[in-house]
């Protein structure tokens, strides 16, 4: 308001324009003080006239918002309330079978969530959590064929890239280990656990620069979420790893 304010102030009078009436009666000056409340009152006019504009366009919005409701229960079909309730069913089975998994009770989680994928086979979600199950149960070579049928339907599902790299890194075959998680940090939106989870591998099979780079990865992607002292571990571990790197590139013979 202040910023219009100033405008309407620093608009000029018009000139008065001489009259061509004959005879016209001599009129009478206005007062400095008459002029000073007429040019209020022009002022105190025009701000009255754009606050009712205002209040006009606010109310067509809030009218036309009132219109056009958001889709609630009622406007949606049978069939979407149907997939909404089954969803939410869904999601609270699925943490019924995490808490199992917490819990350790292992087998228990395990005809929870086969249970679950009797009804919905294509939720991966359901299939690596029962994976998840079933490496801590120790099982790794069941828990590999169901994140690898999760993989040959969606290759590029992150998280089952991860888990079945970090099993064959568990199994020792290390550059299996190494492909799926390079397959994974290609992935825009992959979690930043495998740029550390990549780091940590290639730095114990030695190959330091490629490790440098996926743990400054690790910390580019979570500079705002990771705590103060992991982030310094890391960036120990980094110039460790560099002094290492310069090491061996002295000892190397030519």
């Amino acid at each position: 308001m202040s910023k219009i304010l100033k405008e309407i102030q620093s608009i000029d009078q018009d000139p008065v324009k001489p009259t061509h009436e004959p005879h016209a009666a001599p009129r009478r000056s206005l007062s400095s003080k008459s002029l000073f409340f007429l040019k209020r009152w022009k002022v105190l006019g025009f701000i009255l006239i754009v606050l009712a504009a205002g209040v006009t366009l606010w109310l067509q919005f809030k009218k036309g918002a009132n219109s056009n409701p958001p889709p609630t229960a009622q406007s949606q079909s049978p069939g979407q309330v149907q997939a909404l309730n089954e969803f939410a069913t869904l999601k609270t089975e699925n943490q019924r079978g995490l808490q199992l998994f917490y819990n350790g009770n292992l087998e228990e989680a395990i005809r929870h969530f086969e249970e679950l994928l009797t009804r919905t086979p294509d939720q991966a979600s359901l299939t690596i959590n029962l994976a998840s199950v079933f490496a801590k149960k120790g099982d790794l070579q069941k828990a590999e064929e169901l994140l690898e049928k999760v993989i040959e339907k969606n290759p590029a599902h992150a998280t089952a890239l991860n888990n079945l790299a970090a099993i064959k890194r568990k199994r020792e075959d290390f550059k299996s280990a190494e492909e799926y998680y390079r397959r994974g940090a290609l992935i825009a939106d992959h979690d930043p656990k495998i740029d550390l989870n990549l780091a940590t591998l290639l730095e114990q099979n030695r190959l330091w620069s490629e490790a440098i780079a996926s743990y400054k990865a690790y910390l580019a992607r979570t500079n705002s979420t990771e705590d103060s002292q992991t982030k310094k571990k890391i960036e120990r571990r980094i110039r460790m790893i560099n002094s290492l790197h310069r090491s061996e590139l002295r000892e190397t013979p030519p």
